[in-house]
Formats: structure tokens, C-alpha cells, sequence
């Protein structure tokens, strides 16, 4: 998911994807605390889901994409 800013791509969002690519076990906390703090704000679950699948953690990562569509619809 592309972050849009003046039009161009967030630099924060490019960021992010690296850390999680590359570290995913320091994005993890970051993340998980982000996801309690902005539970309707669809990138974060996406790239928790992701953290969580690039640690192997296939239960946690299906589990984030499903808590995240539940808050989304309601």
C-alpha cells in the first residue's frame, strides 16, 4: 500500500516496508502498539499481518487481517 503526500510517495511508507522486509522483529512491537493506537487505519493491520507472516508467524498474521476487516466493517 502506497502512502500519498503532496502526490508523491510518503518516504515514511517506503521506510516502513524496508524495516519490515529487512527487521521485521524490531517492526513488530512498533507496529502491534500502532495497530492498539489507530485500530481503523487499514495499512498498519496490512503491515502487521506482514511483520507477523516474514517471522513465521503464519496464526498471529492471519489473525491481524482478520481483527483488521472486523474493525473496518464496523
Amino acid at each position: 500500500m502506497l502512502l500519498l503526500q503532496d502526490g508523491k510517495p510518503d518516504e515514511a511508507a517506503d521506510f516502513l516496508r524496508a524495516v519490515v522486509r529487512t527487521e521485521p522483529q524490531k517492526a513488530e512491537p512498533v507496529l502491534r502498539k500502532a495497530a492498539e493506537l489507530g485500530a481503523r487505519i487499514a495499512p498498519i493491520h496490512y503491515h502487521l499481518g506482514m511483520t507477523y507472516y516474514r517471522l513465521g508467524r503464519k496464526e498471529d498474521a492471519i489473525a491481524s487481517r482478520t481483527a483488521r476487516a472486523r474493525r473496518l466493517l464496523t
